[in-house]
């Protein structure tokens, strides 16, 4: 696996928010929580899969917004 052909998307709730991929080597700030609050159910997930066409997922992990 090449590190430079994997994006880790961001997800808060089901919006995605952005899309790091390694070689860009900059700082990403997402923000979780909204005005007013989030809901119970709101998750930040993050996805690693490969770029391109084909989209291997590689793995994802999730975090619950409280």
């Amino acid at each position: 696996m090449n590190k430079a052909t994997v994006g880790f998307y961001f997800h808060v709730g089901k919006k995605l928010q952005d899309v790091l991929v390694l070689s860009d080597q900059s700082k990403l700030r997402i923000p979780v929580k909204k005005p007013g609050g989030t809901s119970n159910s709101e998750r930040l997930v993050i996805v690693a899969k490969s770029l391109g066409e084909d989209e291997e997922r590689h793995g994802s992990v999730s975090f619950p917004l409280e």
